[in-house]
């Protein structure tokens, strides 16, 4: 915490563990981790920069160089980790400070998290993405939504939109059940959406020839299967080039060197 970083403690909870922006990564919940540690537990006053900030329960100051030295985690995936932070509403971050490489961190929810009342706590749902409050938007800026030709909307996360384009056109069929197989994947922890659109776009398990719908291809968990498409595609070209006929002149170039090792007494069967 904060004020008093070796007194008190703060909570989580197990289920936390099953949410998947934290399923197999490990990198992620340490810096959540040390989020909710470092965040101020009552009102308090920093200075940073010279500049006097005022924090709120659950508000702490930090830079991504700071978060970086304390968790070993690279700039880079510090930037990335936050970013998932924000869109899953679990933190918001503003910038006040005069120091643009600071800023000041909120994390969601903190009161109904780290009550004191343990007994009030609803330990059956995850630690992040909780209900939208009148802070927070119902509008989740991650989602967007689709016209069907039946003229009805669905909604769809930009991720799994980015999955679905990664197939041929000619593939895409069943989008609703291939969205709900989609979030099932992820939410049980076998594979992050990252990882799903990833695999697509590298030929995992998918024949360039017969590439398999969607659907078919989340059930068969064909995202640890090896690339296919690239492997596939060198192999065609290389077959092409050899099925290709040999130029002409390339021929009597052959022709011409034959002769000529002929004429230098080179054995015959030491000529190709």
């Amino acid at each position: 915490m904060t004020d008093g970083k070796n007194k008190g403690f703060v909570k989580t909870y197990r289920c936390a563990l099953d949410h998947p922006l934290f399923a197999a990564q490990p990198e992620t919940l340490s810096v959540w981790i040390h989020l909710i540690s470092d965040a101020s537990w009552k009102p308090t006053r920093r200075m940073v920069k010279g500049q006097m900030v005022s924090l709120e329960r659950g508000q702490l100051v930090a830079s991504q160089r700071f978060l970086s030295q304390r968790t070993g985690v690279s700039r880079q995936r510090i930037r990335t980790i936050l970013s998932k932070l924000v869109s899953e509403r679990a933190i918001k971050i503003s910038n006040p400070v005069s120091n643009p490489a600071s800023a000041i961190i909120t994390i969601c929810n903190y009161e109904r998290y780290q009550d004191q009342d343990v007994s009030a706590q609803p330990s059956d749902k995850p630690v992040i993405n909780p209900t939208p409050t009148q802070e927070q938007p119902s509008i989740n800026p991650n989602t967007r939504k689709v016209r069907t030709k039946e003229g009805k909307e669905e909604e769809y996360t930009c991720v799994f939109e980015k999955f679905w384009k990664a197939f041929p056109r000619e593939r895409r069929v069943a989008k609703p059940k291939s969205f709900e197989k989609f979030k099932s994947v992820v939410s049980s922890g076998a594979a992050t959406a990252d990882d799903l659109v990833e695999a697509v776009r590298c030929g995992n398990g998918i024949d360039p020839d017969y590439p398999p719908q969607p659907m078919r291809w989340l059930n068969e968990s064909r995202w640890n299967d090896e690339p296919q498409g690239k492997k596939a595609i060198a192999a065609k070209k290389r077959k092409s080039v050899q099925d290709r006929p040999e130029p002409a002149w390339m021929t009597i170039q052959r022709e011409n060197g034959r002769r000529h090792a002929r004429a230098m007494g080179v054995p015959e069967h030491e000529i190709i």
